[in-house]
């Protein structure tokens, strides 16, 4: 056997280990991604639970508490827009203390509303934050 034909087997069979190599690398690549994606979704799915200890009540039309439950003692802040591409606003817990249960004063309200995400301190960055739409509604002139 002379030296291309050697060389020729060889750069065969490094085609062939590439091929193998890339299929290897995707299929890791992809089992790697759902993975990561199976994670977000257990941990999202576990923090929903303690969601359901979320109220909103207004004090006046353009003022409301708004009051949620969290699994660890944190820090909670609430963020808002006002307007669709404005910066958001942070509004902090009215206590300093760590606990599981977060209060939070939102001084003006307009009357159209505005959609705040409720978050903890130290929480993971994978969780997405709970988001509610506050407006006052006026349920007894609603009816009449």
């Amino acid at each position: 056997m002379n030296i291309k034909s050697k060389l020729t087997k060889l750069k065969k069979r490094l085609i062939e280990f590439k091929g193998k190599l890339n299929r290897s690398l995707v299929l890791t690549i992809l089992i790697t991604t759902l993975l990561f994606i199976i994670y977000v979704i257990i941990v999202n799915v576990a923090d929903n639970s303690t969601r359901k200890y979320t109220e909103v009540t207004f004090i006046s039309p353009t003022q409301a508490l708004v009051f949620w439950k969290s699994n660890k003692p944190s820090i909670g802040y609430a963020k808002y827009k006002e307007k669709f591409f404005s910066f958001s606003k942070t509004v902090t817990q009215t206590s300093s203390e760590e606990d599981v249960i977060h209060v939070v004063v939102f001084d003006y309200v307009p009357p159209k509303g505005f959609n705040i995400s409720l978050h903890e301190e130290g929480k993971n960055i994978f969780i997405f934050p709970q988001r509610l739409n506050l407006k006052y509604t006026d349920y007894e002139n609603e009816a009449n």
